[in-house]
């Protein structure tokens, strides 16, 4: 997916409200950090699973993976995208 159509998606997903504000930031700098795009791997924060995976269906992202460690108090999550 262009840089373009990611940020255009990413905009229009931030205005809906629908999400954590914090949590689409953390999507719009690791975009911007990696040329305007997201990079096949990355980590987030302090976000759920279930919330990722929504996020990135409403962004048309295909996730092959989201990893977060059991057990832990850590809310850490690697995202891998196909």
């Amino acid at each position: 997916m262009s840089s373009t159509i990611f940020n255009d998606r990413l905009q229009a997903l931030i205005e809906t409200n629908k999400y954590p504000k914090f949590a689409l930031e953390q999507l719009e700098k690791v975009a911007f950090l990696n040329g305007g795009k997201l990079p096949k791997n990355f980590f987030m924060e302090n976000v759920g699973r279930a919330t990722l995976a929504n996020i990135f269906r409403d962004l048309q992202l295909p996730i092959s993976k989201i990893e977060a460690p059991n057990g832990s108090h850590s809310s850490r999550r690697e995202i891998f995208l196909c």
